[in-house]
């Protein structure tokens, strides 16, 4: 008797564009805002160059005019023909600028929607003196942000320490957190008094990664704080990527909001979670609603949550608060 094999795979479809994230550390916060300055001057007038010309598709002695070859001969980088141009660059994007920005004496690029970005952004931070800590090149899961805040060694930063360390944990869940992706997992974060290890570390996914770093950059400034940032692709959605930070310490009220049944206005129901889940309209009732009850966001603070269960609860839908404060 013969016998039959039957094999499933279980597949992403994919245009094949992921995101692009390098993070360098330079010799200074000045060096690396110096930088920054000069790559998103070159990064616009690069852009520019490919959408007015058929720069795109060239590898040979077209791609030699490029503002980011003419940057490599100035600066003194490597340059050889294609860099910068098919798929080394953005193009199917709304802006297809790669965006950087200096985090303290750190740089990050990123771009949300590319196949790659060329070599060239490494090697230029070894060329002013820094190094490559961290590249995530074609990333299909959310990039995570995790950041350690210090406020220094000696007995007076530790009073500041203790003053100031509730107050840029309260300052990130009303700021920089409010942009947390509200599909994603939520943010976590874990103070320590152990020398060994940072006052308070936190692990958000942002919808907006470098504008969510800069905030949380701009808070801790303000604040007294140094902050260190580690970028890095997140496993697949059913992981938690924030787990050894669970418990969150100290624990601040969150709640889940939980849909329990759909009303008679299930239009407006899905418009309504569409936003909130920044999900498209199709992609609601296949990933939030097809089974009863469902979550449909975690961990949000309790005014944001039970402004949510109200306007859910005004569709005709059943919906309420549950306590989660991991």
């Amino acid at each position: 008797m013969s016998k039959l094999m039957v094999r499933r795979w279980n597949a992403y479809a994919s245009n094949n564009s992921g995101s692009y994230t390098i993070v360098g550390v330079l010799p200074s916060a000045e060096v690396a805002s110096e930088l920054a300055e000069k790559l998103r001057d070159v990064v616009a007038r690069h852009t520019a160059w490919l959408e007015s010309t058929d720069g795109r598709w060239s590898k040979s002695e077209v791609g030699e005019a490029s503002p980011l070859a003419q940057f490599c001969r100035e600066v003194g980088l490597t340059w050889a023909p294609g860099r910068g141009t098919e798929d080394d660059w953005p193009q199917y994007s709304g802006d297809n600028r790669p965006e950087i920005t200096a985090v303290g004496p750190q740089l990050v690029i990123h771009h949300p929607y590319t196949v790659t970005l060329p070599p060239t952004f490494g090697e230029v931070i070894y060329r002013y003196g820094g190094r490559v800590q961290h590249e995530e090149d074609h990333a299909h899961h959310p990039i995570l942000t995790f950041a350690d805040f210090y406020w220094g060694w000696k007995p007076e930063d530790k009073t500041r320490l203790q003053e100031e360390r509730p107050r840029v944990l309260q300052a990130l869940r009303d700021g920089p957190f409010t942009d947390s992706r509200p599909e994603g997992w939520p943010p976590a974060w874990r103070a320590s008094d152990d020398w060994m290890a940072p006052p308070l570390v936190v692990g958000v996914v942002f919808r907006e990664l470098l504008a969510g770093v800069s905030a949380m950059r701009g808070l801790a400034e303000r604040h007294g704080a140094m902050m260190h940032v580690r970028l890095a692709e997140g496993p697949e959605e059913s992981r938690d990527p924030f787990v050894h930070l669970r418990p969150s310490t100290p624990p601040v009220p969150r709640l889940d909001v939980v849909v329990e049944a759909v009303g008679a206005d299930l239009p407006r129901l899905i418009t309504l979670l569409s936003e909130a889940c920044a999900l498209p309209y199709d992609g609601v009732m296949r990933d939030r609603l097809s089974e009863l009850p469902a979550i449909v966001v975690r961990g949000w603070s309790e005014d944001r949550a039970e402004a949510l269960v109200a306007a859910i609860l005004s569709t005709g839908a059943s919906a309420v608060g549950v306590r989660n404060d991991g």
